[in-house]
This record gives structure tokens, sequence and C-alpha cells, in this order.
């Protein structure tokens, strides 16, 4: 039970994280400062989605990110089949 708990926590938090990190920037609110950042961080990186506010998800966080909110849907299942 108590891992449960903490898994909910653990990928609670990381999903909260990485959608103020990456997907609110990249589809709703421009953050000029964040994005020169990750320009300069990111630029050798591969990337399949277009630049949006000046933004673009490189492919290995959006394979994370997609990994982050699989393990949660699992877990919903899980509950589910639980109860």
């Amino acid at each position: 039970m108590w891992l449960e708990i903490l898994l909910w926590i653990t990928y609670g938090a990381l999903l909260w994280g990485l959608l103020h990190a990456w997907w609110i920037p990249y589809l709703f609110r421009p953050e000029p400062e964040r994005a020169a950042r990750y320009q300069i961080i990111f630029a050798g990186t591969h990337a399949f989605l277009p630049r949006r506010n000046g933004i673009v998800p490189n492919t290995l966080h959006v394979l994370f990110h997609f990994a982050t909110v699989a393990i949660l849907i699992a877990l919903v299942i899980r509950d589910r089949v639980a109860l």
C-alpha cells in the first residue's frame, strides 16, 4: 500500500513538473527566457514536433513524457482492477 502511494506521489509530481517545464510553455504560454535557455541546451538534439513559442520538445523528452503518462495510466488501471 505504501509503495502505491509513493508511486502516485512521485509520478504525479513528475507529471506536474513536465507539464510546467515543457508542455504549458510549448502549447499555451510563451516564456522567452526559458525558450532561449532550451534553445542553447537542446540545440543539437533530434525533434519531430514543430517549434512553438520558441520551444520544441526533443524526441527523448517526448518519449520520457509518454512513458510517465503510460505509468500513470497503468496505476489507474491497477486501481480499477484491484477494486
